[in-house]
């Protein structure tokens, strides 16, 4: 092969996922009567995301480290989730799976973090996998009445005093992906982050 031209699949550059995950955050709210703005992330500024509530879907550290002050204990690098503070029975990485034969994604993972704006007046959320349909996934699970049950009983479980929901936290989930179609997502682990 004298010219070797790579050519990505358009399923894990599209931004699909996040464009679904708007869907799913739309419904939602416009189901409570609220209206929401979309705007483009690369058209959203620091100034814009802290002066009030905000969700931004996808990004990944790009805005992790951008809006928050102290680090989270996910992060993204080298195509990975890193667990920088792993608990008992955790890996300190969680990578992508892909189909041996195919190539084909079989499993993401995504966090959804909820944190403070500079002014700890409003909140932050971010929903982003490391690949599209972990976005798409992440914001489908906080839409999901379910889901959220499952969420909240896990937040419950690591709060100090059992009773009260931390504001601030992350959890971190795993996707199945089959078609490149994201599956039901399940709960790996929380975190709760210092207010």
């Amino acid at each position: 092969m004298k010219n070797f031209v790579f050519l990505p699949t358009i399923t894990d550059y599209t931004g699909i996922g996040e464009a679904l995950g708007l869907l799913h955050l739309s419904q939602l709210f416009a189901g409570q009567g609220m209206m929401i703005r979309a705007k483009t992330g690369r058209l959203t500024d620091y100034a814009e995301i802290q002066s009030g509530n905000a969700i931004i879907l996808g990004g990944g550290n790009a805005w992790t480290n951008r809006v928050f002050a102290s680090p989270p204990g996910f992060s993204v690098s080298e195509g990975v989730f890193k667990n920088d503070t792993p608990g008992p029975a955790e890996p300190s990485v969680y990578a992508p799976k892909f189909d041996s034969v195919t190539n084909r994604l079989t499993q993401d993972y995504a966090l959804i973090l909820m944190g403070p704006n500079h002014t700890k007046q409003e909140r932050l959320l971010l929903l982003y996998g490391l690949y599209t349909q972990g976005t798409e996934a992440a914001a489908e699970y906080v839409t999901n009445v379910e889901r959220l049950a499952d969420l909240r009983k896990a937040l419950l479980a690591v709060s100090p005093d059992k009773k009260t929901l931390p504001p601030f936290f992350e959890a971190l989930i795993s996707v199945p992906v089959e078609n490149y179609v994201p599956g039901d997502a399940s709960l790996v682990a929380v975190r709760i982050m210092p207010e």
